[in-house]
């Protein structure tokens, strides 16, 4: 079963805060909610590129998520807080 595309991913404009589209970005629904494995969905309490309603339905979709929110934080947050998002990852591994 082939999955359709959706709409192109949106990202918001930093100085305005107008969404702007993603040529060629495109997220597959029908596949979101298949995974087999537990699921971290990590994002930076800052993110201003990806909205935070967005990433709670996707964490709704995935059965066995876990959505971690990390303070002090933007898009890259693995970058900006490395020690909480390795710390969080290890204890999300078990």
């Amino acid at each position: 079963m082939s999955p359709r595309a959706a709409a192109p991913a949106r990202q918001f404009d930093h100085q305005s805060g107008q969404p702007v589209e993603i040529e060629g970005a495109r997220i597959y629904h029908e596949i979101v909610g298949q995974e087999s494995c537990k699921v971290l969905i990590a994002r930076g309490e800052d993110d201003h590129l990806t909205p935070s309603d967005a990433v709670r339905r996707l964490a709704r979709r995935i059965p066995d998520s876990r959505l971690l929110t990390i303070p002090d934080a933007g898009h890259v947050a693995f970058q900006d807080q490395p020690e909480l998002f390795l710390r969080s990852l290890l204890d999300f591994l078990g």
